[in-house]
């Protein structure tokens, strides 16, 4: 299973759509499910969740084992700003996912490796 963070926007619904068709299970995460229902359509599991919900996202990566972060929050502001996601909410995301067993994660740092992300390196 693939859980896909952020599936309902752009690029979240790029990816969603091209794992599918490539024949993988995919969870298809995001903060309104009722905005999925093309992509529960196409076989996603749709899961509510919120990156800045720290409680919302165990369900989420529960025998997950792929992330894929495609919640890049380009244009929010705020408490949904890019840094507000960015460094405040990757970090306990992973930190969750890698306590349910997630093994590989592939997330879109703004430059560099972030610094709520210190194990990255030792990742790639």
């Amino acid at each position: 299973m693939i859980l896909i963070v952020g599936a309902t926007g752009t690029l979240g619904n790029l990816v969603t759509r091209a794992l599918i068709a490539k024949g993988h299970s995919v969870r298809a995460m995001t903060r309104n499910p009722s905005t999925a229902i093309e992509l529960a359509a196409i076989g996603a599991e749709i899961v509510r969740g919120d990156l800045r919900d720290v409680e919302s996202l165990a369900p989420a990566t529960h025998g997950v084992r792929a992330v894929v972060s495609a919640s890049p929050a380009l244009l929010g502001r705020g408490a949904a700003s890019r840094e507000a996601i960015d460094d405040a909410c990757q970090g306990p995301h992973t930190d969750s996912g890698r306590q349910a067993g997630v093994q590989h994660f592939v997330l879109r740092p703004r430059h560099g490796r972030p610094p709520h992300l210190p194990w990255l390196s030792r990742a790639r």
